[in-house]
């Protein structure tokens, strides 16, 4: 049901919801894998200044380079990264 719920957000453009308020914070998440990635959009949510800092050129962590393609698709994987992303995470 969540990957359903999920693809379908993808593909009908549903972005993630933008903090109301920002509070002047920093935040520095180390690692852009599921954790980090799920950590980052939690707290931007409540409108902290975050940014990811990933060893890989790519964000995703064990999803991008430990799970087969076939097992999570990357189109998929980076849409999602996307979404995150454009709520103002670096």
């Amino acid at each position: 049901v969540e990957q359903y719920v999920g693809d379908w957000a993808i593909e009908n453009g549903l972005s993630l919801p933008m903090p109301e308020a920002e509070t002047g914070k920093k935040i520095a998440v180390i690692g852009g894998g599921p954790a980090g990635l799920a950590a980052a959009a939690f707290l931007r949510r409540k409108g902290h200044g975050v940014t990811i800092f990933e060893a890989h050129d790519r964000l995703g962590g064990m999803m991008r380079f430990g799970i087969p393609g076939y097992r999570t698709p990357r189109d998929k994987l980076d849409a999602e990264i996307g979404r995150i992303l454009a709520t103002g995470v670096e």
